[in-house]
């Protein structure tokens, strides 16, 4: 074989391995990419559709958080929340504290429709596309969640989700919303004796107030999912230490720690459960 057969060859076989490869990860691409089709909503934001489930987003640019559809969205998040693998009862009593557009409780809405879910979120835009996103047997509040009754300065940042009642940014907006404590909300959905499966809290460095009002729901809960990431204040401090401390005090022992969104999985350690 000549020299020039021979890199005519070798030219050959490099081009259609390239094709290959190309038609390959294009495929890849389109079997694995789902088809959106956005339109304006009667309020805010975009609603996508994956062709099996809808879901309303606050944000345009948020689409990119569902490469693989809305279930696939919704599942890495649960995970995120290290509640992925938590079997709760058939008739769990949910509360998500820092709703945001309702995702977390989505999920479990789905995969449990004989649940209540209590949704709490402040922020005035994701509590609109959370009205949009609401299930039967979700139950939309919006309000702040502290450890007292009271008017208090809000600041935005709903592009982030990382609205706070304590502020982080010099130059935020900031709105007044009602705030009260979890225990005094609860009573206005709960029966007195009625327990809880999980709580979700998320509230961008908040959390140690949240507990401070909430230990009588705390005490009918099994399991509970806090974001202690370094989100209070202009410090940007964790608040692992202060929820550690505090939940531990009142028998919850820290079962899973996702360390990426420094998120803590605590189970009520008494003997009821």
């Amino acid at each position: 074989m000549t020299f020039f057969k021979i890199l005519k060859r070798r030219f050959l076989r490099n081009l259609l391995d390239k094709h290959g490869r190309f038609r390959r990860a294009l495929w890849n691409h389109i079997s694995n990419s789902p088809t959106y089709f956005t339109q304006n909503p009667t309020k805010v934001g975009i609603e996508i559709s994956d062709g099996t489930d809808f879901l309303s987003l606050a944000i345009q640019s948020r689409i990119d958080f569902f490469p693989n559809g809305i279930n696939s969205r919704l599942a890495s998040l649960i995970g995120q929340y290290c509640v992925g693998d938590l079997e709760l009862s058939e008739a769990p009593n949910i509360i998500d504290i820092g709703s945001n557009i309702g995702e977390f409780a989505l999920f479990h809405s789905k995969k449990y429709p004989k649940s209540r879910i209590l949704c709490i979120e402040p922020d005035p835009i994701c509590f609109e596309v959370l009205l949009a996103n609401k299930r039967s047997n979700m139950i939309p509040k919006q309000c702040a969640i502290w450890n007292l009754s009271a008017t208090l300065d809000f600041f935005l940042s709903s592009e982030e989700a990382d609205s706070s009642l304590l502020q982080m940014d010099a130059n935020a907006r900031k709105i007044q919303v009602n705030a009260l404590p979890l225990d005094d909300l609860v009573a206005d959905f709960f029966a007195a004796n009625e327990t809880f499966d999980l709580i979700k809290i998320e509230a961008e460095g908040a959390e140690p107030e949240i507990i401070q009002g909430a230990l009588k729901t705390l005490t009918r809960t099994k399991w509970v999912t806090i974001d202690v990431g370094p989100e209070r204040g202009f410090a940007q401090e964790n608040t692992l230490i202060p929820c550690l401390n505090q939940l531990m005090k009142i028998g919850f022992k820290p079962v899973q720690f996702n360390s990426k969104r420094y998120v803590l999985l605590f189970e009520n350690s008494a003997s009821d459960y």
